[in-house]
């Protein structure tokens, strides 16, 4: 076995790092942004006060895509623009997926070169180096959406509550949406703003909804769509339901947290039992790097590896069956 080269974890050092020092910039922009106030005003009402058109606005939070059998929505079905384009979504970003994919791509070409002829790389570490543009914007995205569904599932039951007052106040359910989206910061309200334009520009109430629920997958939203579509076909107390709705949605949210509290400790147990042999095996190689070769020709060698890795993956996989917990 060959000792593995220190320019690797090198690499590795590097990406981490530049890896969390854009996730903590951009908590940093959003611990700024809530400490001056600006967080409670949402999204869509910035567009609006600073002059942009409501049709516009509609237009650069839905993020539409191409007709369908268009060029366009072809190239986005069988290449990773779609994939991308969904993930900016549900970050709540507003730049455009051809601009984010060239610059992720110009990103990793000027990381090639520099490595390959400034650096004096080899051409296969180079490319690992320029994998760097390619990932980290994809699993930022993915965190930040994750984290604004997050948001958007413990905003609900306000927005839900906001709107059975409107109801008991005499209001139609399109007034109630529109409120909560004037009211609440992001990222509910301008979810419900978004829903709210498309009903003013030609969708009805239980469209609008819909496509709401596609942009935001979260259960809890589609409990309201669903009851919404029920009163709309049979009719009924609407306030009475939702205001049900949001106690049912709170109880559950009160659950989910004293499950996370009680597993948390079996997760990361989980972990650690998970991540020890690889780091030990790790730690060995670097600073040992001749341990293994003395039985690497043992016949038993490759079978007990096989068999520990094997023990290990099901482990693992009873381990995560015992602390997850479906509500």
């Amino acid at each position: 076995m060959t000792a593995i080269d220190p320019i690797f974890f090198l690499y590795g050092a590097v990406f981490l790092m530049v890896l969390l020092m854009v996730e903590g910039a951009w908590f940093l922009l959003q611990d700024l942004r809530g400490q001056t106030g600006q967080s409670r005003v949402n999204r869509r009402l910035r567009m609006l006060a600073a002059g942009t058109e409501a049709r516009e606005v509609m237009r650069t939070l839905r993020r539409k895509p191409a007709a369908k059998g268009g060029l366009e929505a072809l190239l986005r079905e069988v290449t990773p623009l779609g994939a991308l384009d969904r993930l900016i979504q549900g970050a709540g970003w507003s730049v455009p997926t051809n601009r984010m994919a060239a610059a992720m791509a110009l990103a990793a070409i000027a990381a090639f070169l520099g490595m390959y002829y400034g650096v004096r790389v080899d051409m296969a570490r180079a490319l690992l180096f320029a994998l760097t543009p390619l990932v980290a914007p994809p699993l930022i995205l993915a965190m930040a959406a994750r984290r604004r569904l997050r948001g958007f599932a413990r905003q609900l039951p306000e927005a839900i509550e906001m709107v059975v007052r409107s109801l008991r106040a005499g209001h139609p359910v399109a007034t109630a949406i529109a409120m909560v989206a004037r009211e609440m910061p992001d990222p509910i309200g301008s979810e419900f703003g978004l829903a709210y334009d498309e009903m003013t520009y030609g969708l009805d109430l239980r469209e609008a909804l819909d496509n709401l629920a596609l942009r935001v997958p979260v259960d809890e939203l589609r409990f309201l769509v669903v009851a919404v579509r029920i009163q709309f076909g049979t009719g009924g107390n609407l306030a009475e339901v939702l205001s049900g709705l949001s106690r049912v949605i709170r109880d559950r949210e009160r659950m989910h947290g004293r499950i996370k509290a009680l597993s948390a400790e079996g997760k990361l147990s989980a972990m650690i039992l998970v991540a020890l042999p690889f780091v030990v095996v790790g730690a060995v190689a670097v600073f040992s790097p001749g341990y293994y070769l003395a039985v690497k020709d043992d016949p038993l060698f490759l079978p007990l590896i096989g068999s520990g890795l094997g023990s290990m993956v099901l482990g693992a996989f009873m381990m995560n069956r015992m602390v997850r917990f479906r509500v």
